[in-house]
């Protein structure tokens, strides 16, 4: 819907609230909704490191961060820095990109590593808008060969059930064979895992040897074949978490 102000048509814009006029005629100042920030400045710790930085870029993205930290009652003029004691100066230096960049971009550029401390982190402490967006961002970068592993890890541990499933099917798809190193990996996160995933490629290349077909390797997953209704429903069993 258009509007007019002294005759000049604004389109479809909304007006900024009006101010308004006191008892003792002076004009009352309107705090502009986007732009007056509240909060103050707080100082973290880190590592030895500290941070000076606005209360609100936390605040605003997680009230479970501003109510376990008290963001309300600390500040940088006389109080005491806020100590975080059990995260790592890169993992939080990589969050602060996101929610404090130092100069100003229209694209945040992040390594895949620094998108996985952010969401790391932002799990942690349930900054839901960042743990989407570093989701996504992560989802859209090019694969690398060690990524179903680590999407194996990293849904295990932060509870992003869809990563654990894929990342098993790849590594059961997968033409090379799950070494030693991998195999501890996923018995770090899933107790036995590894030993199953190797059952089922097993069963896999016994019905290609039965049926002529290529006997070495995975690439195919089919509902047609046994070991899958069995693969697929203890990928069922493990998502006891949800995204």
């Amino acid at each position: 819907m258009s509007m007019a102000v002294n005759g000049t048509e604004t389109g479809s814009l909304p007006l900024p609230p009006t101010p308004s006029i006191s008892e003792s005629g002076l004009t009352e100042v309107v705090k502009d909704e986007d732009y007056y920030l509240e909060g103050h400045y707080m100082e973290f710790e880190v590592e030895g490191y500290s941070f000076r930085l606005p209360s609100h870029a936390f605040s605003d993205e997680s009230s479970y961060f501003a109510e376990v930290y008290n963001l309300a009652d600390h500040g940088t003029d006389g109080g005491d820095a806020i100590k975080l004691n059990d995260v790592s100066r890169s993992d939080f230096y990589c969050l602060l990109k996101v929610v404090c960049p130092p100069t100003f971009s229209l694209q945040l550029n992040l390594s895949q590593e620094e998108w996985v401390s952010v969401l790391k982190l932002s799990t942690k402490w349930k900054f839901l808008r960042l743990r989407e967006m570093s989701k996504k961002e992560l989802d859209k970068m090019p694969r690398v060969e060690s990524w179903s592993l680590q999407k194996v890890s990293l849904g295990w541990q932060l509870y992003i059930t869809s990563w654990v499933s894929e990342g098993l099917v790849e590594l059961a798809r997968r033409h090379d064979i799950i070494t030693e190193e991998e195999a501890l990996q996923i018995d770090l996160q899933i107790p036995r895992a590894a030993c199953k995933l190797y059952r089922i490629r097993e069963l896999e290349a016994r019905v290609k040897k039965v049926s002529g077909r290529e006997a070495y390797g995975i690439r195919d997953l089919t509902p047609d074949t046994g070991y899958a209704v069995y693969f697929f429903y203890w990928v069922l069993q493990l998502q006891h978490v949800t995204d």
